[in-house]
């Protein structure tokens, strides 16, 4: 009897063992599934009309403009400015676009831009270059390019799906703005785009190859699901039997039965507690990736945003704004040497230095533009870069001020050593051979103006660093009026006054170094010649 009964109790634990390992398959296999649909979810992102960042309409204004630049317009010799009309109801991309590159600040090919809005059915396409379609009326492309085709307008769409119709359409994947764009479009209404916009990116998408792919993808997924079906159906049949054997032996084993399904009952629960745990785990690491990765991509775009908005972008010199941004942490620091130094009675201190400003302008330089284009005028600019370099240190701010203008400040120099910085620079721009191209070849002059901070030593508030800078702007324009390819400076000595400083030292400037207030320097020979 008692081995008859361990027979029962050992063919019900090995069909409750059996049952278990039928659970665990199902489990993981729900596992698996949950896993490749996050996935899949993830790795396709929705094109639907979402709603955009202020950040990503940024980004948006930026592709812009880069768009426009580096595009041909086959009439572009037409029109003297660049004209986007927009088309959407996204009230924020229009205010950040307007801001960015629609107000007519920025130009490019000396163009400048202006955006406005318009409705997409009410518009004249002959009025504009760029038509641009948010995501909220991007289901109007095939409208909108049937009505702007053969007027040399070129179509910017959002999120656009129309692979046909559009020219270049912006959208988002893997969490970063990416574009494509139909050459043959962009081609048939005029539009030259060079190597920098294929530089930019693009893709074409094959059609077919995509739906085939899916298509295999699906019956694979069939056919799997198929087998496990299959699987599962044999599994319930062995099942079935299984229990119609145990209800025959119910009576014998109540007790053990009774204590196995309590067991059962817990280990199921515990392993689907840790199947789902499992799968949070697994789509919280994966999220905290994508993030990390887009963190990263945005740390990038912002930086090289703020590079770009601190930069001249013909020449690569620094402009207005960065000036503006890094000079005052210098003044601050000149402030306090100095303030320490008057302080004391001992005013020879060598660690006390100067910043010295420098303004140069290219002498005739309108001639260039006149005889030979703007071309050659911008070949000339550009190399004024190359020569600042060789002059001057890394450490000193090189700015492009305005036109054939440049500013200059040496920081932390001995103010003594400016004249002999002054003649490099002008010998080093009367000795270089400009090439303007198709072999020719330029020589060119400049003049120069400078003056120190603090200009007066012995009372710094008297003159601010934008006073000083006009006193070089004085200079400099004595040089021109007196000789060209020369420079002039002015320094201040012990026995000059603050009172109306600046008054004085623009409007009685011969005075003042006749009276010894000021000190001149000059590479004209004769002094009596620099004409105030």
């Amino acid at each position: 009897m008692f081995d008859e009964i361990n027979n029962k109790a050992s063919f019900q634990f090995k069909y409750l063992y059996k049952k278990f390992i039928v659970c665990s398959y199902f489990f993981i296999t729900l596992f698996w599934a949950t896993s490749a649909y996050s996935q899949q979810l993830e790795t396709e992102p929705s094109r639907k009309h979402k709603p955009y960042s202020t950040y990503e309409h940024k980004l948006f204004a930026a592709f812009t403009y880069n768009f426009i630049k580096h595009v041909q317009w086959g009439n572009e010799s037409e029109f003297t400015e660049f004209h986007i009309g927009f088309i959407g109801n996204d009230n924020p991309l229009f205010i950040v676009m307007k801001d960015q590159i629609g107000s007519g600040k920025l130009k490019i090919r000396e163009k400048p831009i202006f955006l406005e809005r318009v409705e997409f059915n009410q518009f004249n396409p002959n009025k504009f270059q760029i038509i641009f379609i948010s995501n909220s009326h991007v289901n109007s492309v095939g409208v909108i390019a049937a009505k702007t085709r053969q007027t040399n307008t070129m179509v910017i769409s959002v999120d656009s799906e129309n692979k046909h119709e559009l020219m270049i359409n912006l959208f988002t994947k893997d969490k970063k703005i990416k574009f494509e764009f139909n050459r043959t479009n962009l081609v048939f209404e005029s539009l030259d785009f060079g190597e920098e916009m294929l530089k930019l990116g693009g893709i074409e998408l094959n059609v077919e190859e995509i739906y085939k792919g899916v298509e295999h993808h699906l019956n694979k997924m069939k056919e799997e699901l198929s087998f496990n079906e299959n699987k599962l159906a044999q599994l319930n049949i062995d099942l079935e039997n299984k229990l119609i054997e145990l209800n025959n032996r119910k009576k014998v084993v109540d007790s053990l039965n009774f204590t196995i399904a309590n067991q059962q009952h817990w280990l199921i629960i515990t392993v689907f507690i840790l199947a789902v745990f499992c799968i949070l785990i697994f789509t919280i690491l994966r999220v905290n990736k994508a993030r990390l990765k887009t963190n990263v991509s945005l740390e990038e775009a912002l930086e090289n945003l703020e590079k770009i908005s601190l930069t001249d972008q013909l020449t690569g010199l620094k402009n207005r704004r960065f000036l503006s941004q890094n000079i005052v942490s210098d003044i601050a620091l000149i402030n306090r040497q100095y303030q320490s130094l008057n302080s004391t009675t001992n005013r020879d201190n060598p660690d006390v230095s100067d910043l010295t400003f420098f303004l140069i302008d290219l002498d005739h330089f309108k001639l260039v533009n006149d005889n030979y284009g703007h071309t050659a005028g911008d070949a000339v600019l550009i190399q004024i870069k190359t020569i600042l370099e060789q002059v001057f240190r890394e450490t000193d701010y090189l700015v492009r001020w305005g036109g054939e203008e440049f500013l200059v400040i040496a920081r932390f120099i001995n103010r003594d050593n400016t004249s002999e910085l002054a003649e490099r620079l002008r010998q080093t721009v009367e000795t270089h051979d400009f090439d303007i191209g198709e072999g020719k070849v330029l020589k060119k002059t400049c003049s120069i103006g400078f003056a120190h901070y603090p200009f007066l030593q012995h009372d710094i508030p008297a003159l601010n660093w934008e006073r000083v800078l006009d006193v070089a702007d004085h200079c400099l324009y004595a040089a021109k009026k007196s000789n060209r390819n020369a420079w002039v400076g002015l320094n201040s000595t012990d026995s000059c006054k603050a009172d109306d400083l600046f008054a004085r030292v623009t409007d009685q400037t011969e005075l003042l170094v006749q009276s010894k207030e000021l000190q001149m320097f000059t590479s004209i020979s004769e002094i009596e010649n620099v004409i105030w």
